[in-house]
């Protein structure tokens, strides 16, 4: 369910949820569809306050009326590592595009850890850091993931494709 983010196909999950005998483990896994139920695709996107590379305090809001992936990372994530290099590739493919913005929003707790990182790749653009607890919204339990957000700052996907997917560029120009 946590790979699901159209409220319409997690909808069709309570029913299966409903044939679970073991009636504390459904408990916990209808609070956990109630959750997500609550907010995903077509939602306005919950605003957030992260810190920049130059310890500025910066909201997502701030991005409204651009198109927003969002690429949710940390340093001590070996997966997430590995897609950086789709990563800089794709945001660098789309560098012209003044209606789309690519957001590096790492989830460490330790900041120099992730200063160290973004400077020993010579990252560059917009790279946030935020505490994971301050996205509750947004259900972060794994990376890397991907969030989509359209120009009209609603959410298309709360678990996009990640940088390295083939599919991304025509997913992208579906939202231009």
């Amino acid at each position: 369910m946590k790979k699901i983010s159209d409220k319409k196909q997690l909808a069709v999950c309570k029913a299966r949820v409903d044939s679970i005998q073991t009636l504390s483990y459904k408990n916990a896994v209808l609070t956990n569809l109630k959750s997500l139920l609550q907010f995903g695709k077509g939602d306005k996107a919950v605003d957030f306050t992260a810190i920049d590379n130059t310890g500025k305090l910066v909201t997502l809001s701030s991005l409204n009326g651009k198109i927003i992936y969002i690429d949710l990372w940390a340093t001590w994530c070996g997966p997430c590592m590995a897609e950086m290099p789709h990563y800089d590739s794709l945001k660098a493919s789309y560098a012209s595009n003044p209606n789309m913005v690519f957001l590096s929003l790492s989830i460490d707790d330790d900041i120099p850890a992730w200063k160290s990182n973004i400077t020993k790749r010579n990252a560059t653009g917009y790279q946030w850091i935020i505490n994971r607890a301050k996205l509750s919204a947004y259900n972060i339990v794994g990376i890397p993931r991907t969030l989509l957000i359209d120009k009209n700052f609603t959410i298309q996907d709360m678990n996009g494709p990640l940088p390295s997917n083939k599919n991304l560029p025509a997913i992208l120009g579906k939202l231009e």
